[in-house]
């Protein structure tokens, strides 16, 4: 429904690439069914939300994948008490 690609080739084609594969994917979509939701993770999506949703709803996820992909970083030794 993007227009050139599916949200499934999209996903995939951002899966298959080295320099895209580590970005987080939340598929936003009108497709509901149980069968939908494990083609789209299974298709490399780290989550799945269908419409209609809560903005509150989307923004939890978006934190949420955010806290999963955030880079590790180590607390300078001269910063601890």
């Amino acid at each position: 429904m993007l227009g050139d690609y599916s949200g499934l080739e999209l996903c995939k084609i951002i899966r298959d690439d080295e320099e895209t594969k580590h970005i987080p994917i939340i598929m936003i979509t009108a497709k509901t069914t149980e069968f939908d939701t494990i083609v789209g993770l299974e298709s490399g999506a780290n989550d799945y939300l269908k419409k209609p949703f809560s903005i509150n709803e989307l923004i939890a996820r978006v934190r949420a994948l955010l806290r999963q992909f955030a880079p590790k970083t180590e607390v300078p030794k001269s910063s601890l008490f």
